[in-house]
């Protein structure tokens, strides 16, 4: 009697279980290899986004006097001086609650948030909304990011010469940015 043999013709069981332990393998690796770069990818967008905040606010910022007692008419006289009023305490003045109200750099002082960040904001420190800098859309526009803005005298005895402006724009999880800047009394 002659026993015939049928070919074999596709996988076996075994043979299917390898190649499939095989490719979670490759895919393991292939996707972890992935992943860094993908998420680096959002951090380019997130810092340009980041600088172009920060440098709109400080642009407005330094568009402002150096004092509330500066003389706006030229600058003729600078406050601390002979003859002008002495120069004013670092705080936003009395009345002076939203930029469009603001006249001197230290107005700024604060925590500006949007309805995401405004949590985030430090206590004992002026909180504004972002919206009343840059617009309406900057809850969509600027969504989890926050800028807090400090001004101080760069040395003790400058109190009526330099004021030092350092803007930290903090943008969600990505990097924080911090812009400075120094604002004269001319």
């Amino acid at each position: 009697m002659k026993i015939l043999f049928k070919e074999q013709s596709g996988m076996t069981l075994i043979e299917m279980i390898i190649a499939i332990i095989l490719l979670g393998i490759a895919m393991t690796i292939f996707s972890s290899a992935l992943i860094p770069p993908i998420k680096e990818a959002s951090s380019s967008h997130y810092q340009s986004r980041s600088v172009a905040l920060g440098q709109s606010m400080m642009s407005q910022i330094l568009s402002r006097n150096f004092d509330h007692n500066s003389d706006i008419n030229g600058g003729w006289l600078r406050c601390g001086e002979d003859g002008a009023p002495n120069c004013s305490d670092l705080k936003a003045d009395a009345g002076e609650s939203t930029p469009s109200t603001f006249n001197d750099v230290d107005d700024y002082i604060g925590c500006w948030f949007t309805s995401e960040t405004k949590a985030d904001c430090p206590a004992g420190v002026p909180q504004y909304a972002l919206q009343d800098v840059i617009g309406s859309s900057a809850n969509d526009t600027y969504k989890n990011f926050r800028v807090q803005v400090k001004v101080e005298f760069k040395k003790p005895e400058d109190v009526d010469k330099i004021k030092h402006i350092k803007l930290q724009v903090y943008a969600g999880n990505a990097q924080t940015f911090s812009l400075f800047a120094y604002r004269g009394n001319y």
